[in-house]
């Protein structure tokens, strides 16, 4: 498999797009590059279900519920 492409790896002015920022996280935490399309999977389905204007607007009961409705899902492996 090859390595992940974020939608946008850099801004205008050369700055790591927050895409590219989370990949970069994913490959200093040891994720296999294999798993990192999962990874980057969930944050999309995440984020187009709950459609926050700003990731610091949601709640932890949002991000939680959101987590265990994802956990319930007959679809995805441990």
């Amino acid at each position: 498999m090859t390595a992940v492409k974020p939608h946008r790896a850099h801004h205008a002015d050369g700055s790591p797009s927050n895409w590219q920022r989370y990949l970069d996280l994913l490959q200093q935490r040891g994720v296999p590059e294999t798993a990192q399309r999962w990874y980057m999977r969930r944050v999309e389905e995440f984020l187009d279900t709950l459609k926050p204007k700003a990731l610091s607007t949601l709640s932890a009961d949002q991000v939680t519920n959101y987590i265990r409705r994802l956990s319930q899902r007959p679809d995805l492996a441990d």
